[in-house]
């Protein structure tokens, strides 16, 4: 009996583990997806807009911006860190890093918004006699795999905080 609960210890730290593993991993790819590619809007240019980089330009104008990417990237690095370590919910820390970004982001999100306006119309102003225009769902369609790869970062670092050695 002894020896099941130290196998059943052991599956359970390895699951938590992984899920951990598996949120750094997200959260650090989520910042270099590309997330803008305006490339769509004006054929001469090959320019793609990774959230790491919509941060930066961002944080010309509202510093706290620059802060955003850093903050997830040392998250990403104690989810990482914290995997190894045999105490789950500690992983709850670079967690609520991550909400405290986001909830950064949104209460500045006015910012951000300018500023993707000023770049598509830079862009776009080629194409305004064709008739065609960027819309609020177009620039929602380009934020969502790093976005979505942010979230599901997100969740399983919150999953690996949680994960149960009950078997049913």
């Amino acid at each position: 009996m002894d020896n099941q609960n130290q196998y059943g210890k052991s599956k359970f730290v390895t699951a938590s583990m992984l899920l951990g593993i598996l949120s750094a991993v997200l959260l650090t790819v989520s910042l270099f997806v590309p997330a803008i590619d305006l490339s769509a809007y004006h054929a001469q240019v090959q320019i793609r807009y990774s959230i790491m980089k919509i941060c930066e330009n961002v944080g010309l104008i509202s510093d706290m911006w620059r802060g955003i990417p850093i903050g997830i990237l040392i998250a990403a690095v104690g989810m990482l860190v914290l995997s190894f370590v045999r105490i789950p919910p500690l992983k709850a820390i670079p967690c609520m890093i991550v909400v405290c970004m986001i909830i950064i982001a949104l209460v500045d999100m006015g910012n951000v918004t300018a500023w993707i306006s000023k770049m598509l119309a830079r862009f776009i102003s080629s194409q305004v006699s064709s008739g065609s225009s960027v819309s609020g769902a177009t620039i929602w369609k380009s934020f969502q795999a790093g976005i979505y790869l942010l979230a599901a970062g997100l969740v399983s670092g919150i999953a690996s905080c949680f994960v149960s050695n009950h078997q049913a």
